[in-house]
Protein backbone atom coordinates (compact mmCIF):
# COMPACT_ATOMS: atom_id res chain seq x y z
CA UNK A 1 0.00 0.00 0.00
CA UNK A 2 1.72 3.59 -0.98
CA UNK A 3 1.64 6.20 1.24
CA UNK A 4 0.73 9.87 0.14
CA UNK A 5 1.37 13.23 2.10
CA UNK A 6 0.09 16.18 0.98
CA UNK A 7 1.22 19.86 2.52
CA UNK A 8 -1.08 22.65 2.12
CA UNK A 9 -5.16 21.91 1.22
CA UNK A 10 -6.06 24.77 -0.58
CA UNK A 11 -7.52 24.12 -4.50
CA UNK A 12 -4.37 21.70 -5.51
CA UNK A 13 -4.32 19.96 -2.25
CA UNK A 14 -7.59 19.37 -2.23
CA UNK A 15 -8.26 18.19 -5.97
CA UNK A 16 -4.97 16.02 -5.44
CA UNK A 17 -6.65 14.34 -2.10
CA UNK A 18 -9.77 13.19 -3.65
CA UNK A 19 -7.75 12.46 -7.00
CA UNK A 20 -5.62 9.87 -4.95
CA UNK A 21 -8.25 7.94 -3.14
CA UNK A 22 -10.41 8.05 -6.24
CA UNK A 23 -7.71 5.93 -8.54
CA UNK A 24 -5.88 3.58 -5.22
CA UNK A 25 -8.66 3.85 -2.49
CA UNK A 26 -6.21 1.35 -0.62
CA UNK A 27 -3.73 3.96 -0.47
CA UNK A 28 -2.58 5.82 2.44
CA UNK A 29 -3.78 9.68 2.34
CA UNK A 30 -2.45 12.25 4.65
CA UNK A 31 -3.33 15.78 4.48
CA UNK A 32 -1.12 18.36 6.67
CA UNK A 33 -2.39 22.06 6.72
CA UNK A 34 -1.78 24.87 9.03
CA UNK A 35 -4.79 26.58 8.81
CA UNK A 36 -7.13 25.41 11.54
CA UNK A 37 -10.53 26.04 9.57
CA UNK A 38 -11.94 23.10 7.38
CA UNK A 39 -11.44 23.60 4.04
CA UNK A 40 -13.11 26.39 2.23
CA UNK A 41 -14.08 28.09 -0.86
CA UNK A 42 -11.36 30.47 -1.09
CA UNK A 43 -13.53 32.24 -4.25
CA UNK A 44 -16.34 32.70 -1.84
CA UNK A 45 -14.60 34.57 1.03
CA UNK A 46 -15.89 38.11 -1.14
CA UNK A 47 -19.16 36.91 -0.85
CA UNK A 48 -18.78 36.46 2.92
CA UNK A 49 -17.06 39.88 3.47
CA UNK A 50 -20.12 41.21 1.59
CA UNK A 51 -22.63 39.20 3.90
CA UNK A 52 -24.33 37.85 1.04
CA UNK A 53 -23.09 34.50 2.93
CA UNK A 54 -21.96 32.68 6.17
CA UNK A 55 -19.34 31.29 7.40
CA UNK A 56 -21.38 28.23 6.86
CA UNK A 57 -21.60 28.19 3.14
CA UNK A 58 -18.08 28.18 2.88
CA UNK A 59 -16.73 25.09 4.53
CA UNK A 60 -16.02 21.54 4.13
CA UNK A 61 -16.31 19.54 7.37
CA UNK A 62 -13.17 17.40 7.50
CA UNK A 63 -15.69 14.39 8.42
CA UNK A 64 -16.48 14.53 4.59
CA UNK A 65 -12.77 13.74 3.67
CA UNK A 66 -12.41 11.19 6.72
CA UNK A 67 -14.63 9.10 5.26
CA UNK A 68 -13.07 8.78 2.05
CA UNK A 69 -9.85 8.11 3.94
CA UNK A 70 -8.09 11.14 4.29
CA UNK A 71 -6.52 12.15 6.86
CA UNK A 72 -6.00 15.81 7.66
CA UNK A 73 -3.26 16.79 10.06
CA UNK A 74 -3.80 20.19 11.29
CA UNK A 75 -0.03 21.09 12.30
CA UNK A 76 3.04 23.47 10.51
CA UNK A 77 5.45 21.20 7.89
CA UNK A 78 9.13 22.53 8.97
CA UNK A 79 10.99 19.93 7.31
CA UNK A 80 10.56 18.22 4.21
CA UNK A 81 13.53 15.18 3.76
CA UNK A 82 13.58 12.15 0.98
CA UNK A 83 10.72 10.08 2.56
CA UNK A 84 9.30 11.83 5.66
CA UNK A 85 7.75 15.44 5.97
CA UNK A 86 8.30 16.65 10.08
CA UNK A 87 6.06 18.81 11.46
CA UNK A 88 6.09 21.40 14.68
CA UNK A 89 5.20 19.06 17.02
CA UNK A 90 7.86 16.94 16.09
CA UNK A 91 5.58 13.82 14.52
CA UNK A 92 7.31 12.50 11.22
CA UNK A 93 4.97 11.36 8.28
CA UNK A 94 7.00 9.08 6.11
CA UNK A 95 5.56 9.06 2.44
CA UNK A 96 6.10 7.15 -1.04
CA UNK A 97 5.16 10.35 -3.28
CA UNK A 98 4.69 13.93 -1.70
CA UNK A 99 2.73 16.89 -3.00
CA UNK A 100 4.00 20.68 -1.57
CA UNK A 101 0.68 22.77 -2.66
CA UNK A 102 1.39 25.50 -0.16
CA UNK A 103 -0.29 28.05 -2.13
CA UNK A 104 0.73 31.61 -2.09
CA UNK A 105 1.04 34.61 0.69
CA UNK A 106 -0.23 37.67 0.14
CA UNK A 107 2.32 40.21 -0.72
CA UNK A 108 2.07 43.13 1.37
CA UNK A 109 3.30 46.95 0.44
CA UNK A 110 6.48 48.49 2.41
CA UNK A 111 5.60 51.99 2.71
CA UNK A 112 4.91 54.44 5.62
CA UNK A 113 1.51 53.72 7.59
CA UNK A 114 1.16 50.43 6.71
CA UNK A 115 1.63 48.76 10.03
CA UNK A 116 -1.99 51.09 10.87
CA UNK A 117 -5.20 49.40 12.24
CA UNK A 118 -7.72 48.95 9.09
CA UNK A 119 -5.15 47.74 6.36
CA UNK A 120 -5.70 43.82 5.51
CA UNK A 121 -5.00 41.47 3.05
CA UNK A 122 -7.49 38.95 1.65
CA UNK A 123 -6.31 35.44 1.54
CA UNK A 124 -6.88 33.37 4.08
CA UNK A 125 -10.36 33.07 6.32
CA UNK A 126 -9.48 34.28 9.30
CA UNK A 127 -8.13 37.68 7.28
CA UNK A 128 -12.07 37.93 5.62
CA UNK A 129 -13.38 37.40 9.24
CA UNK A 130 -11.75 39.74 10.66
CA UNK A 131 -12.33 42.63 7.68
CA UNK A 132 -16.20 41.38 7.79
CA UNK A 133 -15.88 42.03 11.61
CA UNK A 134 -14.78 45.57 10.95
CA UNK A 135 -16.71 46.72 8.10
CA UNK A 136 -19.73 48.26 10.40
CA UNK A 137 -17.19 51.08 11.65
CA UNK A 138 -15.90 51.76 8.03
CA UNK A 139 -17.55 53.70 5.17
CA UNK A 140 -14.62 54.71 3.04
CA UNK A 141 -12.50 51.57 1.64
CA UNK A 142 -9.72 51.88 -0.82
CA UNK A 143 -8.39 48.56 -2.74
CA UNK A 144 -4.99 48.56 -4.12
CA UNK A 145 -5.04 46.45 -6.85
CA UNK A 146 -6.52 46.02 -10.23
CA UNK A 147 -6.41 42.34 -10.84
CA UNK A 148 -9.42 39.85 -10.46
CA UNK A 149 -9.50 39.77 -6.71
CA UNK A 150 -9.29 43.15 -6.31
CA UNK A 151 -12.09 43.69 -8.81
CA UNK A 152 -13.88 41.10 -6.02
CA UNK A 153 -12.97 42.95 -2.96
CA UNK A 154 -14.20 46.43 -4.40
CA UNK A 155 -17.69 44.52 -5.69
CA UNK A 156 -18.10 43.14 -2.09
CA UNK A 157 -17.83 46.38 0.11
CA UNK A 158 -19.88 48.12 -2.79
CA UNK A 159 -22.52 45.52 -1.73
CA UNK A 160 -21.89 45.67 1.54
CA UNK A 161 -22.72 50.04 1.42
CA UNK A 162 -19.28 50.92 1.11
CA UNK A 163 -17.93 54.02 -0.62
CA UNK A 164 -15.12 52.23 -2.43
CA UNK A 165 -11.91 53.77 -4.41
CA UNK A 166 -9.52 51.49 -6.54
CA UNK A 167 -5.95 52.47 -7.44
CA UNK A 168 -4.80 50.09 -10.08
CA UNK A 169 -1.16 50.09 -11.00
CA UNK A 170 -1.99 49.45 -14.91
CA UNK A 171 -3.78 51.26 -17.67
CA UNK A 172 -6.73 48.76 -17.33
CA UNK A 173 -8.43 46.12 -15.22
CA UNK A 174 -7.56 42.56 -14.62
CA UNK A 175 -4.51 42.59 -16.38
CA UNK A 176 -3.36 40.40 -17.87
CA UNK A 177 -5.55 37.90 -17.70
CA UNK A 178 -8.89 39.86 -19.12
CA UNK A 179 -8.94 40.88 -23.16
CA UNK A 180 -9.42 44.33 -23.42
CA UNK A 181 -12.51 44.26 -24.31
CA UNK A 182 -13.85 42.54 -21.12
CA UNK A 183 -11.85 44.48 -19.12
CA UNK A 184 -13.41 47.55 -20.41
CA UNK A 185 -16.83 46.11 -19.48
CA UNK A 186 -15.89 45.50 -16.01
CA UNK A 187 -14.46 48.94 -15.82
CA UNK A 188 -18.35 50.97 -17.32
CA UNK A 189 -20.25 47.96 -15.00
CA UNK A 190 -18.03 48.76 -11.92
CA UNK A 191 -17.97 52.69 -12.62
CA UNK A 192 -21.93 52.74 -12.69
CA UNK A 193 -22.23 51.16 -9.64
CA UNK A 194 -20.34 54.53 -8.09
CA UNK A 195 -16.82 52.65 -7.78
CA UNK A 196 -13.90 55.21 -8.33
CA UNK A 197 -11.68 53.57 -9.89
CA UNK A 198 -7.54 55.50 -10.37
CA UNK A 199 -5.79 53.73 -13.10
CA UNK A 200 -2.08 54.16 -13.61
CA UNK A 201 -2.04 55.71 -9.86
CA UNK A 202 -0.26 53.48 -6.76
CA UNK A 203 -0.39 53.90 -2.84
CA UNK A 204 2.67 55.94 -1.31
CA UNK A 205 1.81 56.29 2.08
CA UNK A 206 -1.05 55.71 4.82
CA UNK A 207 -1.92 58.31 7.46
CA UNK A 208 -3.16 58.23 10.93
CA UNK A 209 -1.96 57.77 13.97
CA UNK A 210 -2.94 54.02 15.54
CA UNK A 211 -5.94 53.91 12.75
CA UNK A 212 -6.40 54.83 8.83
CA UNK A 213 -7.37 57.99 8.52
CA UNK A 214 -6.12 58.92 5.03
CA UNK A 215 -3.83 57.71 1.90
CA UNK A 216 -1.19 59.74 0.25
CA UNK A 217 -1.40 58.23 -4.11
CA UNK A 218 1.79 58.31 -6.17
CA UNK A 219 0.52 61.39 -7.92
CA UNK A 220 -0.04 63.15 -4.74
CA UNK A 221 -4.22 62.95 -4.19
CA UNK A 222 -5.33 62.76 -0.67
CA UNK A 223 -8.31 59.85 -0.26
CA UNK A 224 -9.82 59.35 2.98
CA UNK A 225 -10.06 56.18 3.80
CA UNK A 226 -11.01 54.21 7.15
CA UNK A 227 -10.20 51.30 5.26
CA UNK A 228 -7.11 49.81 2.82
CA UNK A 229 -7.24 45.81 1.45
CA UNK A 230 -4.22 45.31 -0.63
CA UNK A 231 -4.48 42.98 -3.77
CA UNK A 232 -1.40 42.82 -5.78
CA UNK A 233 -0.67 39.28 -5.63
CA UNK A 234 0.78 36.65 -3.83
CA UNK A 235 3.95 34.94 -3.62
CA UNK A 236 4.86 31.33 -3.69
CA UNK A 237 4.68 29.86 0.59
CA UNK A 238 8.13 27.94 0.21
CA UNK A 239 9.75 29.52 3.38
CA UNK A 240 9.98 26.37 4.81
CA UNK A 241 11.52 24.89 2.45
CA UNK A 242 14.93 27.37 2.57
CA UNK A 243 17.78 25.11 3.02
CA UNK A 244 16.53 21.95 2.08
CA UNK A 245 16.64 19.86 -0.51
CA UNK A 246 14.01 20.65 -2.84
CA UNK A 247 15.04 22.97 -5.52
CA UNK A 248 13.60 26.89 -5.81
CA UNK A 249 14.18 29.88 -7.78
CA UNK A 250 10.83 31.94 -7.05
CA UNK A 251 9.14 29.25 -6.54
CA UNK A 252 9.62 25.27 -6.34
CA UNK A 253 11.05 24.19 -9.62
CA UNK A 254 9.25 21.26 -11.36
CA UNK A 255 9.17 19.45 -14.97
CA UNK A 256 6.06 18.94 -16.66
CA UNK A 257 5.00 16.02 -14.48
CA UNK A 258 4.94 18.65 -11.60
CA UNK A 259 7.99 16.71 -10.00
CA UNK A 260 10.42 18.63 -8.67
CA UNK A 261 14.57 17.63 -8.54
CA UNK A 262 13.89 14.65 -6.16
CA UNK A 263 11.89 12.50 -8.06
CA UNK A 264 9.13 11.69 -4.99
CA UNK A 265 8.48 14.93 -4.02
CA UNK A 266 6.01 16.62 -6.20
CA UNK A 267 4.43 20.78 -6.35
CA UNK A 268 1.25 21.72 -7.66
CA UNK A 269 -0.61 25.53 -7.45
CA UNK A 270 0.83 28.75 -6.52
CA UNK A 271 4.46 27.87 -5.12
CA UNK A 272 5.39 26.42 -8.33
CA UNK A 273 7.44 27.49 -11.07
CA UNK A 274 8.09 25.21 -14.21
CA UNK A 275 12.13 24.34 -15.22
CA UNK A 276 11.69 24.94 -18.74
CA UNK A 277 9.23 27.30 -20.39
CA UNK A 278 6.24 26.00 -21.67
CA UNK A 279 2.98 27.38 -23.47
CA UNK A 280 0.88 24.92 -22.15
CA UNK A 281 -1.71 27.20 -20.31
CA UNK A 282 -1.36 23.68 -17.74
CA UNK A 283 1.15 25.29 -15.98
CA UNK A 284 0.23 29.01 -15.48
CA UNK A 285 -1.16 29.59 -11.86
CA UNK A 286 -3.02 32.66 -10.17
CA UNK A 287 -7.06 31.06 -10.38
CA UNK A 288 -8.46 28.50 -8.29
CA UNK A 289 -9.69 26.09 -12.02
CA UNK A 290 -5.62 26.00 -12.49
CA UNK A 291 -4.51 24.60 -8.97
CA UNK A 292 -7.28 22.32 -8.73
CA UNK A 293 -6.31 20.92 -12.42
CA UNK A 294 -2.71 20.53 -11.59
CA UNK A 295 -3.35 18.73 -8.21
CA UNK A 296 -5.55 16.29 -10.35
CA UNK A 297 -2.51 16.04 -12.66
CA UNK A 298 0.27 15.98 -10.18
CA UNK A 299 -1.80 13.11 -8.10
CA UNK A 300 -2.23 10.68 -11.20
CA UNK A 301 1.91 11.49 -11.67
CA UNK A 302 2.54 10.60 -7.91
CA UNK A 303 0.60 7.53 -8.51
CA UNK A 304 2.32 6.34 -11.58
CA UNK A 305 5.42 7.01 -9.63
CA UNK A 306 4.71 4.73 -7.21
CA UNK A 307 3.67 1.71 -9.27
CA UNK A 308 -0.37 2.59 -9.93
CA UNK A 309 -2.11 2.55 -12.88
CA UNK A 310 -4.78 5.22 -13.64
Amino acid sequence: MSEFVIIGFGAAGEAAAKRLKELSPDSKVSVISDEKDHFYYRLRLCEYISGKIDGKALFVDDAIYLKKGIDIFRNRAVKVQEGNVITEDGTVHRFDALLISTGGIPNRMRIPGSGLSGVYTLRFFQEAKEIRKNLGSCSKAVVVGGGILGMDIAEALHSAGKSVTMLVREKTLGFPLLTPENAKKREIAMKSNGIDIHFEEELAQINGKTQIESLTTSKGNNIEADMVIVAIGVRPNVDFLNGGIVNMHRGILINPKFQTNIPSIFAAGDVIELAQESSDPIYHKGTWGQAYNQGRIAAENMLTFTGGKI
